[in-house]
């Protein structure tokens, strides 16, 4: 500021009130930087600036090495996806984004040796387009850091089919590209914790990374926004946006879902028992809510590849049925009654079977979504509903007519049916909507919405992969193998698949499954850390496997 420079004009400083809140430890894993991306092609665009492709959309920033007279000024530009012009694609990031320009960076140089990278801020992209340059660069100038909380990987899978291999390799880009202390929905536009993407992948996070601290850290701010009504957002941590759009149980189940699977696969009840208090007031709130004895509330199967044909009330419903027996699940480990939440569920089953189930037990709609949810939450005649669930599967031509929600109930009920070559003809079907067109047009990450118009690293239809390890391997868990140091092994020998092998950490070491297919025979590897057994279903036939290494032929 020069001498005598006036500042009259100026508004005075004043003591921020934010941030505020309680200052409390963290527990989650710090976030790091993952791996070094190097640039497989540079070209120009249109009007002359440079691409850089890295082959790979990711989180994080790139590290700038060059030398450029002073005063230069280089315009970084992020992007997952280039136009036609060689400009990025929008994917709807402007309609996020009203006050001007985002994902960029500038950098003015001083004319010596330069080596940056940015602070404080990531982005998602596989492309980096940069203008401005006075002397032209090298594909060496510029490399991608793929940047993410680090937790630990625990599980890993692969097998011989391509269209497999690639969701369990695309759908850890998508979860590692989304983990910044709350799982987001997609590293370029919002950057939010929207819960129903977090509720539908949280399954095979927590089968794949030690997921531990970072749940226990998003746990504490999902109780935190719960309000005085009881009412949870759509997106968490929020500063106020998400109760009016958004949320819903889809959504808000998110406080019964981590809490459930953290004690389904750790063993540890800490989690049930923190939430519960929180748990019992959004099950009050949602009551208010009932009419005729069904739950409309929020968001219904979202991001489906055409009209959604399953009503609000139908899928609401549902989810209060299954939050209900979270919370007596919880109550009991909470030492507190869980008779009313029993009570409670009864009088929503009840209802569900009035309005939706027919006097001849098939459901009143056949639709993926209605009759998956229903098989995989028990209600109603298994031996009726299977064959309406075929149907659906004739009905879109053997492709997913499901929403983020529709396909969280998709494989558990395909496995209560006895329906895996079906989920494995689903998987890999051919043609519009399916996951072989996300990687026939080049996906190097899950996306958004089938018809692929949106974000292209969303991490929600992951959720499949929970059925590689559970079903395609056999490693079945709940939290049993923790006070019974017991696990279910049941591997399904696809047709359509020669090999497939995986593996899981637990507490008690290593568990590790393989299965080939050679003349006619499998070969099936299983070893099992010591302090631990398995129950293995093989053929008919069960046997009880102590800690060691097998090798069996079937």
């Amino acid at each position: 500021m020069n001498p005598g420079f006036d500042d009259s004009g100026w508004i005075h400083a004043v003591i921020a009130s934010y941030p505020g809140g309680e200052l409390v430890e963290v527990p989650c894993e710090p976030i790091r930087e993952d791996s070094v991306y190097n640039c497989v092609s540079m070209t120009k665009n249109a009007r002359g600036a440079y691409i850089f492709d890295f082959g790979q959309n990711m989180s994080g920033y790139i590290r700038l090495r060059t030398t450029q007279p002073s005063g230069t000024k280089l315009h970084i530009i992020y992007a997952e996806e280039l136009d036609e012009n060689g400009e990025r694609a929008d994917n709807t990031m402007s309609g996020h984004y009203h006050d001007g320009e985002t994902q960029f960076s500038e950098v003015i140089t001083s004319g010596k040796p330069l080596d940056w990278k940015p602070s404080f801020s990531y982005y998602g992209f596989r492309y980096v387009i940069i203008d401005g340059f006075a002397a032209a660069p090298t594909p060496e100038d510029v490399q991608a850091i793929f940047v993410h909380q680090a937790v630990k990987q625990i599980g890993r899978f692969s097998c011989s089919d391509e269209t497999l291999d690639s969701m369990w390799k695309l759908a850890r880009m998508a979860t590692l590209s989304n983990l910044f202390n709350m799982p987001t929905d997609c590293p370029t536009r919002e950057k939010l914790g929207w819960c129903n993407d977090a509720q539908a992948s949280c399954e095979q996070m927590i089968q794949n990374y030690d997921m531990r601290g970072f749940y226990k850290k998003w746990l504490r701010d999902i109780c935190d926004a719960v309000n005085n009504e009881g009412d949870l957002p759509g997106i968490v941590p929020t500063g106020g946006w998400g109760y009016q759009w958004g949320n819903g149980p889809t959504s808000s189940g998110i406080i019964f879902e981590v809490p459930m699977r953290l004690y389904q696969y750790t063993g540890s009840d800490e989690a049930l028992r923190e939430a519960y208090p929180f748990m019992k007031r959004h099950l009050d709130f949602l009551e208010t809510k009932e009419s005729d004895g069904l739950i409309a509330y929020g968001l219904e199967d979202w991001a489906m590849p055409g009209v959604n044909p399953v009503p609000l009330e139908f899928t609401c419903t549902l989810l209060m049925i299954k939050f209900l027996r979270i919370a007596a699940l919880a109550a009991e480990h909470s030492g507190l009654d869980s008779e009313p939440h029993i009570e409670r569920e009864r009088y929503y089953t009840e209802s569900f079977k009035r309005h939706y189930i027919g006097s001849d037990g098939r459901l009143t709609l056949t639709e993926q979504t209605s009759s998956a949810m229903t098989i995989a939450l028990g209600i109603g005649d298994l031996e009726v509903l299977k064959p309406q669930f075929y149907e659906t599967f004739e009905k879109y031509k053997w492709h997913f007519n499901v929403g983020m929600l529709g396909m969280q109930y998709v494989f558990p009920a395909i496995d209560l049916c006895g329906f895996e070559e079906e989920g494995f003809r689903l998987l890999t079907a051919d043609g519009f909507p399916s996951y072989r067109v996300w990687f026939e047009n080049g996906a190097t990450t899950l996306h958004e919405m089938w018809d692929d118009r949106y974000s292209k690293n969303h991490h929600m239809y992951s959720c499949p992969i929970a059925w590689f390890r559970s079903s395609i391997l056999g490693i079945k868990q709940d939290e049993k193998i923790f006070t019974e140091h017991r696990l279910t092994l049941a591997p399904c020998f696809l047709t359509g698949l020669d090999f497939a092998e995986g593996e899981y950490e637990t507490p008690f070491g290593k568990i590790s499954v393989a299965w080939r297919r050679r003349f006619g025979k499998i070969s099936l590897s299983v070893s099992i850390p010591d302090g631990m057994t398995a129950e293995l279903h093989l053929c008919g036939d069960t046997r009880l496997l102590s800690a060691g290494r097998y090798e069996l032929t079937v």
